[in-house]
């Protein structure tokens, strides 16, 4: 599962470039770069158990189970951990 450090640095990619390119196009590219960013802190909210069984959420504290190396990311399949 990719990191919060690399949808960052797509994001900056995405920035880097941008500056060379037209309006037209750079405006599409910080759109991109802006979802990255987005992305990043989505990932940076969760994280593995140590398990390697669930992924947890480090503000509400539900932790989804990870079946065949996909998170189940119901609520009803969720359980709250503190």
């Amino acid at each position: 599962m990719l990191d919060a450090k690399i949808y960052r640095q797509y994001a900056a990619d995405c920035v880097r470039i941008a500056e060379k390119m037209g309006a037209k196009d750079r405006k599409v590219l910080l759109e991109i770069a802006q979802a990255w960013d987005m992305r990043a802190e989505e990932a940076e909210r969760r994280e593995v158990k140590p398990d390697g069984k669930a992924l947890k959420c480090v503000e509400c504290k539900r932790c989804y189970p990870i079946r065949d190396d996909i998170p189940v990311m119901l609520i009803d399949e969720a359980t709250i951990e503190e």
